[in-house]
């Protein structure tokens, strides 16, 4: 028991330091040498230990030492906006990603709001009156859970509606209906974008009657001539202007 729980907790904490260090610490320190974010982790799992052990009051505080309650309480707070992401995007294509954050943003906020109330505001004992706010005493957690469950996949749904439905090739095989759809390269993908952009180009230059009704400018022909020449990857202006 002691070496599965040595194991765990040494899993936890390895994976907590490498993401702070190269997610958030190598954002502002991006010439950081290979000791110095290795010191940097070291010390962060030195911090959560700590972390972790001043915590310990406050589970015996929200639960009366009852571990596995704590769990659950915590988890239902935190779980289930995280699931009902996943759910919607691998069952639904017209899920985005601007209805991915928003709704998760809503499901951990009311999920924060709801645990922190819960450590405020202690069970009373038996025989004690409870004046604790009705989303902590009359919303059992586990009711909680159904509701952040059913009002994320709710926001999910409405802001994905509401904004741009995400590009067809990019849900090649990432959802349950494209499961087994057959996967397109990447090149070949941009090799058709690229000869349609050439056609749109060639029809907008035949309908032109002369070059100052010419509705392209001469780095937009230059792009879609390097584009084309390229295997359909678009050069940046600067690149464009140079090559031509």
């Amino acid at each position: 028991m002691l070496a599965a729980l040595i194991s765990d907790l040494t899993s936890i904490f390895n994976s907590a330091s490498t993401l702070f260090t190269v997610d958030i610490y190598g954002r502002f320190r991006k010439g950081a040498k290979e000791s110095e974010l290795m010191l940097v982790g070291r010390l962060f799992v030195i911090f959560l230990v700590a972390v972790s052990i001043g915590w310990i009051p406050v589970v015996q505080g929200l639960q009366g030492s009852q571990l596995y309650l704590y769990i659950q309480s915590v988890a239902a707070c935190l779980a289930p906006p995280i699931a009902a992401v996943y759910l919607v995007a691998i069952l639904w294509w017209r899920a985005n990603e601007r209805g991915t954050f928003y709704s998760l943003v809503y499901g951990l906020l009311i999920g924060l709001i709801r645990l922190v109330l819960a450590i405020v505001y202690s069970e009373p004992v038996c025989g004690e009156l409870d004046s604790r706010p009705w989303l902590v005493s009359k919303f059992h957690y586990m009711y909680f859970a159904v509701f952040s469950f059913a009002s994320t996949t709710l926001v999910m749904v409405v802001v994905s509606l509401l904004s741009e439905p995400p590009v067809q090739s990019c849900l090649q095989r990432l959802t349950y209906f494209t499961a087994w759809n057959p996967q397109v390269l990447p090149e070949e993908a941009l090799k058709v974008q690229s000869v349609g952009m050439q056609i749109t180009v060639t029809d907008a230059l035949r309908a032109s009657s002369g070059p100052t009704k010419d509705p392209l400018s001469l780095t937009q022909k230059c792009a879609v001539s390097h584009a084309d020449s390229t295997g359909g990857v678009v050069l940046s202006d600067s690149a464009v202007d140079t090559k031509c």
